[in-house]
């Protein structure tokens, strides 16, 4: 999807940038550590969940090294921030920065193979 250009790709831009992370880091940052932070403390939540997001996203990066590192600094990142801050609206404003970067790209790869 995100390499047609049209609907499809106008359809995945607009779950990159809006849906996935609002939802993710409501998810993941926000009810799972919230939850596991009571069950385990906040160590054991923060690599639970951050291990959580990274392995969900496995089917997407399996194959490419460096994306399962940048699923992962974007877990630690995201999670970091939502601590430093009490709140999630900054982790979601990373995770849209981090998938901005992947549209971008994706953009620029439309253009020059078309």
């Amino acid at each position: 999807m995100a390499l047609k250009p049209g609907a499809q790709q106008i359809i995945w831009i607009t779950v990159a940038l809006l849906f996935a992370p609002l939802i993710e880091e409501c998810l993941f940052r926000g009810i799972l550590y919230g939850g596991y932070r009571r069950a385990m403390g906040p160590t054991g939540a923060a690599l639970l969940t951050t291990f959580i997001f990274w392995a969900l996203h496995l089917p997407e990066t399996a194959r490419f090294w460096p994306a399962m590192l940048g699923i992962a600094a974007l877990a630690i990142v995201a999670l970091w921030y939502r601590l430093k801050f009490s709140a999630i609206g900054p982790a979601v404003a990373v995770h849209i920065g981090y998938n901005g970067m992947m549209v971008l790209a994706a953009i620029i790869a439309t253009i020059a193979f078309q």
